[in-house]
Protein backbone atom coordinates (compact mmCIF):
# COMPACT_ATOMS: atom_id res chain seq x y z
CA UNK A 1 0.00 0.00 0.00
CA UNK A 2 1.31 3.42 -0.96
CA UNK A 3 1.24 6.41 1.38
CA UNK A 4 2.03 9.95 0.25
CA UNK A 5 3.60 12.27 2.88
CA UNK A 6 3.17 16.00 2.22
CA UNK A 7 4.56 18.91 4.22
CA UNK A 8 5.11 22.65 3.87
CA UNK A 9 8.71 22.52 5.11
CA UNK A 10 12.11 21.20 4.15
CA UNK A 11 12.45 17.54 5.08
CA UNK A 12 16.24 18.03 5.27
CA UNK A 13 16.09 20.72 7.95
CA UNK A 14 15.64 19.70 11.55
CA UNK A 15 12.64 21.66 12.84
CA UNK A 16 10.03 19.99 15.01
CA UNK A 17 7.53 19.14 12.25
CA UNK A 18 10.29 17.84 9.99
CA UNK A 19 11.74 15.60 12.72
CA UNK A 20 8.32 14.11 13.46
CA UNK A 21 7.56 13.55 9.77
CA UNK A 22 10.93 11.90 9.18
CA UNK A 23 10.47 9.48 12.08
CA UNK A 24 7.04 8.52 10.76
CA UNK A 25 8.46 7.97 7.28
CA UNK A 26 10.93 5.49 8.76
CA UNK A 27 8.23 3.68 10.73
CA UNK A 28 5.84 3.52 7.77
CA UNK A 29 8.55 1.92 5.65
CA UNK A 30 9.45 -0.56 8.40
CA UNK A 31 5.78 -1.56 8.47
CA UNK A 32 5.75 -2.32 4.75
CA UNK A 33 4.27 0.88 3.28
CA UNK A 34 5.59 2.29 0.04
CA UNK A 35 6.28 5.97 0.75
CA UNK A 36 6.40 9.02 -1.54
CA UNK A 37 7.25 12.48 -0.16
CA UNK A 38 6.35 15.94 -1.43
CA UNK A 39 7.18 19.36 -0.01
CA UNK A 40 5.33 22.57 -0.89
CA UNK A 41 6.99 25.72 0.38
CA UNK A 42 7.97 29.17 -0.79
CA UNK A 43 11.50 29.55 0.54
CA UNK A 44 13.36 27.24 -1.81
CA UNK A 45 15.28 27.20 -5.06
CA UNK A 46 15.60 23.43 -5.13
CA UNK A 47 13.63 20.98 -7.19
CA UNK A 48 14.56 17.98 -5.10
CA UNK A 49 16.05 17.13 -1.70
CA UNK A 50 16.33 14.10 0.55
CA UNK A 51 14.79 13.17 3.88
CA UNK A 52 16.81 12.09 6.94
CA UNK A 53 17.09 8.58 5.55
CA UNK A 54 18.37 9.53 2.08
CA UNK A 55 15.16 9.12 0.09
CA UNK A 56 14.12 11.69 -2.52
CA UNK A 57 11.65 14.45 -1.72
CA UNK A 58 9.91 16.28 -4.54
CA UNK A 59 9.81 20.05 -3.97
CA UNK A 60 7.33 22.53 -5.38
CA UNK A 61 7.94 26.25 -4.99
CA UNK A 62 4.63 27.93 -4.27
CA UNK A 63 3.30 31.47 -4.48
CA UNK A 64 5.56 33.77 -2.45
CA UNK A 65 6.58 37.40 -2.03
CA UNK A 66 4.79 40.47 -0.72
CA UNK A 67 1.39 39.60 -2.21
CA UNK A 68 1.58 36.18 -0.61
CA UNK A 69 2.08 37.80 2.80
CA UNK A 70 -0.68 40.34 2.23
CA UNK A 71 -3.21 37.71 1.20
CA UNK A 72 -1.90 34.94 3.47
CA UNK A 73 -5.24 34.41 5.25
CA UNK A 74 -7.03 33.91 1.93
CA UNK A 75 -4.28 31.50 0.85
CA UNK A 76 -4.68 29.63 4.14
CA UNK A 77 -8.13 28.72 2.89
CA UNK A 78 -7.48 28.27 -0.83
CA UNK A 79 -4.19 28.46 -2.73
CA UNK A 80 -5.03 27.89 -6.42
CA UNK A 81 -1.44 27.30 -7.56
CA UNK A 82 -0.78 24.70 -4.87
CA UNK A 83 -4.11 22.98 -5.40
CA UNK A 84 -3.34 22.61 -9.11
CA UNK A 85 0.10 21.14 -8.38
CA UNK A 86 -1.25 18.86 -5.68
CA UNK A 87 -3.99 17.42 -7.88
CA UNK A 88 -1.49 16.80 -10.68
CA UNK A 89 0.94 14.99 -8.35
CA UNK A 90 -1.78 12.88 -6.74
CA UNK A 91 -2.94 11.73 -10.14
CA UNK A 92 0.67 10.88 -11.06
CA UNK A 93 1.61 9.06 -7.83
CA UNK A 94 -1.78 7.40 -7.22
CA UNK A 95 -1.43 6.96 -3.45
CA UNK A 96 -3.76 4.82 -1.35
CA UNK A 97 -3.51 7.13 1.71
CA UNK A 98 -2.21 10.67 2.15
CA UNK A 99 -0.66 12.10 5.32
CA UNK A 100 -0.46 15.90 5.45
CA UNK A 101 1.77 17.84 7.85
CA UNK A 102 1.38 21.58 8.57
CA UNK A 103 -0.30 22.73 5.38
CA UNK A 104 -0.69 26.52 6.03
CA UNK A 105 -0.99 28.88 3.05
CA UNK A 106 1.64 26.92 1.12
CA UNK A 107 -0.86 24.13 0.51
CA UNK A 108 -4.09 25.54 2.02
CA UNK A 109 -6.98 23.95 3.90
CA UNK A 110 -8.84 23.19 0.67
CA UNK A 111 -6.22 20.54 -0.09
CA UNK A 112 -7.96 18.24 2.40
CA UNK A 113 -11.29 18.79 0.65
CA UNK A 114 -9.62 18.07 -2.71
CA UNK A 115 -8.16 14.79 -1.47
CA UNK A 116 -11.54 13.82 -0.02
CA UNK A 117 -13.21 14.55 -3.39
CA UNK A 118 -10.64 12.29 -5.05
CA UNK A 119 -11.81 9.49 -2.71
CA UNK A 120 -8.43 9.10 -1.05
CA UNK A 121 -8.27 8.69 2.76
CA UNK A 122 -6.30 11.46 4.44
CA UNK A 123 -4.71 12.09 7.83
CA UNK A 124 -3.54 15.56 8.80
CA UNK A 125 -1.12 16.30 11.64
CA UNK A 126 -1.36 19.85 13.01
CA UNK A 127 1.98 20.73 14.63
CA UNK A 128 0.85 24.23 15.64
CA UNK A 129 -2.31 26.32 16.11
CA UNK A 130 -2.51 27.55 12.50
CA UNK A 131 -6.05 26.15 12.18
CA UNK A 132 -7.21 28.50 14.95
CA UNK A 133 -4.86 31.42 14.53
CA UNK A 134 -3.13 33.01 11.51
CA UNK A 135 -0.29 34.00 13.87
CA UNK A 136 0.34 30.24 14.46
CA UNK A 137 0.47 30.53 18.27
CA UNK A 138 -1.90 31.36 21.09
CA UNK A 139 -0.82 33.74 23.84
CA UNK A 140 -2.21 35.33 27.00
CA UNK A 141 -3.70 38.80 26.98
CA UNK A 142 -3.37 41.31 29.82
CA UNK A 143 -6.18 39.55 31.71
CA UNK A 144 -4.49 36.16 31.38
CA UNK A 145 -7.03 34.93 28.84
CA UNK A 146 -5.85 32.86 25.88
CA UNK A 147 -6.07 34.69 22.55
CA UNK A 148 -4.71 34.40 19.04
CA UNK A 149 -1.24 35.85 18.60
CA UNK A 150 -1.18 38.88 16.30
CA UNK A 151 -1.03 37.70 12.65
CA UNK A 152 1.78 38.71 10.34
CA UNK A 153 -0.48 40.25 7.72
CA UNK A 154 -2.39 43.49 8.24
CA UNK A 155 -4.91 42.53 5.56
CA UNK A 156 -7.12 40.23 7.57
CA UNK A 157 -10.27 38.26 7.19
CA UNK A 158 -12.44 38.17 10.31
CA UNK A 159 -11.07 35.29 12.41
CA UNK A 160 -14.41 33.54 12.64
CA UNK A 161 -14.77 33.52 8.80
CA UNK A 162 -11.20 32.32 8.17
CA UNK A 163 -11.45 29.64 10.85
CA UNK A 164 -14.92 28.55 9.71
CA UNK A 165 -13.69 27.64 6.23
CA UNK A 166 -10.50 26.03 7.54
CA UNK A 167 -12.54 23.86 9.93
CA UNK A 168 -15.00 22.98 7.18
CA UNK A 169 -12.24 21.84 4.80
CA UNK A 170 -9.83 20.05 7.12
CA UNK A 171 -12.71 18.27 8.84
CA UNK A 172 -12.93 16.24 5.61
CA UNK A 173 -9.88 14.32 6.89
CA UNK A 174 -10.37 10.85 8.29
CA UNK A 175 -8.33 11.88 11.32
CA UNK A 176 -6.87 15.16 12.58
CA UNK A 177 -3.85 14.37 14.75
CA UNK A 178 -2.49 16.79 17.36
CA UNK A 179 0.48 16.15 19.69
CA UNK A 180 -1.07 17.01 23.07
CA UNK A 181 -4.28 17.01 25.08
CA UNK A 182 -3.95 20.79 25.36
CA UNK A 183 -4.09 21.13 21.56
CA UNK A 184 -6.95 18.65 21.25
CA UNK A 185 -9.07 20.50 23.79
CA UNK A 186 -8.51 23.80 21.97
CA UNK A 187 -9.81 22.29 18.72
CA UNK A 188 -12.77 20.74 20.50
CA UNK A 189 -13.55 24.11 22.11
CA UNK A 190 -13.81 25.56 18.61
CA UNK A 191 -16.24 22.86 17.50
CA UNK A 192 -14.08 20.19 15.88
CA UNK A 193 -15.39 16.64 16.18
CA UNK A 194 -13.98 14.56 19.01
CA UNK A 195 -14.38 11.48 16.81
CA UNK A 196 -11.85 12.89 14.34
CA UNK A 197 -9.42 14.86 16.51
CA UNK A 198 -6.96 12.43 18.09
CA UNK A 199 -4.00 13.03 20.36
CA UNK A 200 -0.77 11.23 19.60
CA UNK A 201 2.24 12.49 21.51
CA UNK A 202 5.41 13.25 19.60
CA UNK A 203 8.24 10.91 20.47
CA UNK A 204 11.98 10.73 20.74
CA UNK A 205 14.49 8.17 19.47
CA UNK A 206 15.88 6.63 22.67
CA UNK A 207 18.78 5.11 20.74
CA UNK A 208 19.91 8.66 19.93
CA UNK A 209 18.87 10.55 23.05
CA UNK A 210 20.03 8.82 26.24
CA UNK A 211 21.79 9.86 29.46
CA UNK A 212 25.43 9.60 30.41
CA UNK A 213 26.16 6.63 32.64
CA UNK A 214 28.32 8.90 34.83
CA UNK A 215 27.20 12.51 34.84
CA UNK A 216 30.01 13.35 37.29
CA UNK A 217 32.50 12.80 34.48
CA UNK A 218 31.90 16.49 33.73
CA UNK A 219 32.94 19.51 35.80
CA UNK A 220 31.04 20.65 38.88
CA UNK A 221 31.24 24.35 37.96
CA UNK A 222 30.33 26.36 36.11
CA UNK A 223 26.81 25.00 35.77
CA UNK A 224 25.87 24.80 32.10
CA UNK A 225 22.36 25.89 31.06
CA UNK A 226 21.12 24.99 27.59
CA UNK A 227 18.35 26.37 25.38
CA UNK A 228 17.45 24.76 22.03
CA UNK A 229 15.10 26.36 19.53
CA UNK A 230 14.50 29.46 17.49
CA UNK A 231 16.08 32.37 19.34
CA UNK A 232 13.05 34.65 19.23
CA UNK A 233 11.00 36.68 21.66
CA UNK A 234 8.04 34.29 21.64
CA UNK A 235 10.35 31.40 22.59
CA UNK A 236 11.49 33.42 25.62
CA UNK A 237 15.12 33.58 24.51
CA UNK A 238 15.70 37.19 25.60
CA UNK A 239 13.89 36.47 28.86
CA UNK A 240 16.31 33.61 29.58
CA UNK A 241 19.42 35.59 28.59
CA UNK A 242 18.47 38.42 30.93
CA UNK A 243 17.89 36.02 33.83
CA UNK A 244 21.28 34.38 33.31
CA UNK A 245 23.06 37.74 33.05
CA UNK A 246 21.53 38.83 36.35
CA UNK A 247 22.56 35.57 38.02
CA UNK A 248 26.13 35.99 36.77
CA UNK A 249 26.16 39.52 38.20
CA UNK A 250 25.07 38.02 41.53
CA UNK A 251 28.13 35.74 41.46
CA UNK A 252 26.68 32.46 40.18
CA UNK A 253 29.08 30.46 38.01
CA UNK A 254 26.94 29.58 35.03
CA UNK A 255 27.33 29.28 31.26
CA UNK A 256 24.41 29.63 28.85
CA UNK A 257 24.49 27.73 25.55
CA UNK A 258 21.82 28.71 23.04
CA UNK A 259 21.43 26.44 20.01
CA UNK A 260 19.39 27.86 17.16
CA UNK A 261 19.50 30.58 14.52
CA UNK A 262 23.22 31.33 13.98
CA UNK A 263 24.41 28.39 16.07
CA UNK A 264 23.00 25.25 14.51
CA UNK A 265 23.91 21.69 15.43
CA UNK A 266 23.28 18.58 13.29
CA UNK A 267 20.39 16.63 14.77
CA UNK A 268 22.54 13.56 15.28
CA UNK A 269 24.92 15.62 17.43
CA UNK A 270 22.31 17.43 19.48
CA UNK A 271 22.09 14.75 22.16
CA UNK A 272 25.75 15.29 23.10
CA UNK A 273 25.04 18.95 23.83
CA UNK A 274 22.18 17.95 26.14
CA UNK A 275 24.37 15.38 27.92
CA UNK A 276 27.12 17.91 28.58
CA UNK A 277 24.65 20.42 30.05
CA UNK A 278 23.30 20.56 33.60
CA UNK A 279 19.94 22.29 33.15
CA UNK A 280 17.64 22.78 30.16
CA UNK A 281 15.27 25.77 30.02
CA UNK A 282 12.42 26.21 27.54
CA UNK A 283 10.83 29.53 28.60
CA UNK A 284 8.19 29.98 25.87
CA UNK A 285 5.94 33.04 26.11
CA UNK A 286 3.26 31.53 23.84
CA UNK A 287 1.02 28.46 24.01
CA UNK A 288 2.49 25.72 21.83
CA UNK A 289 1.05 22.35 20.90
CA UNK A 290 4.09 20.42 22.13
CA UNK A 291 7.82 20.98 22.67
CA UNK A 292 10.09 18.39 21.08
CA UNK A 293 13.25 19.80 22.67
CA UNK A 294 11.75 19.19 26.11
CA UNK A 295 11.50 15.43 25.66
CA UNK A 296 14.90 15.30 23.94
CA UNK A 297 16.48 16.91 27.01
CA UNK A 298 14.50 14.74 29.43
CA UNK A 299 15.59 11.61 27.56
CA UNK A 300 19.17 12.64 28.31
CA UNK A 301 18.30 12.91 32.05
CA UNK A 302 18.56 16.67 31.95
CA UNK A 303 16.45 18.55 34.54
CA UNK A 304 14.05 20.87 32.79
CA UNK A 305 12.48 24.25 33.54
CA UNK A 306 9.46 25.25 31.44
CA UNK A 307 6.79 27.93 31.57
CA UNK A 308 3.12 27.33 32.31
CA UNK A 309 2.18 27.67 28.65
CA UNK A 310 0.46 25.32 26.25
CA UNK A 311 1.36 21.65 26.41
CA UNK A 312 4.63 22.11 28.31
CA UNK A 313 3.26 21.38 31.81
CA UNK A 314 1.48 18.34 30.34
CA UNK A 315 4.76 17.06 28.90
CA UNK A 316 6.88 17.68 31.98
CA UNK A 317 4.40 16.50 34.61
CA UNK A 318 6.13 16.26 38.00
CA UNK A 319 9.51 15.60 36.40
CA UNK A 320 10.51 19.25 36.02
CA UNK A 321 9.96 22.76 37.31
CA UNK A 322 7.10 24.84 35.92
CA UNK A 323 7.35 28.63 36.23
CA UNK A 324 5.06 31.53 35.41
CA UNK A 325 5.52 32.75 31.85
CA UNK A 326 7.45 36.01 31.61
CA UNK A 327 8.23 36.13 35.35
CA UNK A 328 11.97 36.67 35.55
CA UNK A 329 12.00 36.41 39.35
CA UNK A 330 10.31 32.99 39.13
CA UNK A 331 12.83 31.83 36.51
CA UNK A 332 15.81 33.03 38.57
CA UNK A 333 14.43 31.30 41.66
CA UNK A 334 14.04 28.00 39.78
CA UNK A 335 17.54 28.30 38.31
CA UNK A 336 19.09 29.05 41.72
CA UNK A 337 17.31 26.04 43.20
CA UNK A 338 18.87 23.73 40.62
CA UNK A 339 22.26 25.44 40.44
CA UNK A 340 22.75 25.03 44.19
CA UNK A 341 21.30 21.53 44.45
CA UNK A 342 23.05 18.91 42.33
CA UNK A 343 21.05 16.13 44.03
CA UNK A 344 17.78 17.71 42.91
CA UNK A 345 19.15 18.05 39.40
CA UNK A 346 19.99 14.35 39.37
CA UNK A 347 16.61 13.38 40.87
CA UNK A 348 14.62 15.38 38.31
CA UNK A 349 16.84 14.09 35.52
CA UNK A 350 16.07 10.47 36.41
CA UNK A 351 12.32 11.18 36.72
CA UNK A 352 12.31 12.94 33.38
CA UNK A 353 14.09 10.08 31.64
CA UNK A 354 11.60 7.58 33.09
CA UNK A 355 8.67 9.75 31.98
CA UNK A 356 9.99 9.91 28.42
CA UNK A 357 10.36 6.12 28.27
CA UNK A 358 6.75 5.73 29.40
CA UNK A 359 5.01 8.45 27.35
CA UNK A 360 7.30 9.59 24.54
CA UNK A 361 9.14 6.62 23.03
CA UNK A 362 8.77 6.75 19.23
CA UNK A 363 8.56 2.97 19.06
CA UNK A 364 5.26 3.18 20.94
CA UNK A 365 3.88 6.48 19.65
CA UNK A 366 4.47 5.71 15.98
CA UNK A 367 2.44 2.54 16.51
CA UNK A 368 -0.57 4.74 17.33
CA UNK A 369 -0.30 6.32 13.87
CA UNK A 370 -0.02 2.88 12.34
CA UNK A 371 -3.14 1.76 14.21
CA UNK A 372 -5.15 4.56 12.59
CA UNK A 373 -3.75 3.62 9.19
CA UNK A 374 -4.87 0.05 9.78
CA UNK A 375 -8.39 1.28 10.57
CA UNK A 376 -8.39 3.20 7.30
CA UNK A 377 -7.12 0.13 5.42
CA UNK A 378 -9.96 -1.94 6.84
CA UNK A 379 -12.51 0.58 5.55
CA UNK A 380 -10.85 0.58 2.12
CA UNK A 381 -11.05 -3.20 1.90
CA UNK A 382 -14.67 -3.44 3.00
Amino acid sequence: MKILIIGNFSFEKEGGASVVANYLIREYKKSGYEVDILSFFAETKKKEEKDFWGDKVGIFKVFSGKLSRVFSQFLDIYNPHSIYLLKREIQRIKPDIIHLHNIHKDISAYSVKLIHRLNIPVIITLHDFWALCPGFNLENNEMGEIRCRKPLSRFQLPFFLRNFFIKRFISCANYIIVPSDFARLKLLDYGYSGDKVKRIYNGVDLDMFFPLTDKNAFKETPVKIIFVGRITRKKGAEFLKKACEELQQEGFEIVLEMIGNDKSVPYAGLSEHYRQADICVQPSLVHETFGLTIIEAMACSLPIIVTDMGAMPEIVGDAGIIIKSGDIADLKSALKDLILNSEKRAHLGVKGCQRVKYFFDWNNNAQEYLNYLEKIKLKINL
